[in-house]
């Protein structure tokens, strides 16, 4: 991973300082955001996430698969095959869920199975 911060003006150079304070907040932003970053792996590890099927009444017996991490709340959907071995997972929005509870196939879902 790299960060860079560049055509920062340096002290005396910059009357109000702004360029050099915007710098450190952007600085600042991307180490806490390291810091708060979880690894979730759907893949590996799905014993974490709690599972939704949803059926379609409008296509013949298909079913999408969602993923709700357990810690952190995020959503996952995912193109399972027997005993939910998942092959492919993409991240998408509760939305997507609700969307796919009234008969809608999310976008993300066509695109996952186009990869």
């Amino acid at each position: 991973m790299v960060f860079g911060v560049f055509d920062a003006l340096l002290r005396g150079r910059d009357e109000t300082n702004g360029t050099v304070s915007l710098a450190a907040q952007a600085v600042w932003h991307f180490l806490q955001g390291v810091s708060l970053r979880v690894d979730e792996n759907p893949i590996a590890h799905p014993e974490d996430f709690q599972k939704y099927i949803v059926s379609l009444d409008n296509s013949a017996g298909q079913e999408l698969y969602f993923l709700k991490s357990l810690q952190t709340g995020r959503w996952w959907l995912a193109t399972p095959q027997q005993d939910w071995v998942i092959l492919k997972v993409t991240a998408c929005s509760k939305t997507d869920y609700e969307k796919a509870c009234n008969n809608e196939i999310p976008d993300r879902w066509c695109k996952l199975i186009q990869r």
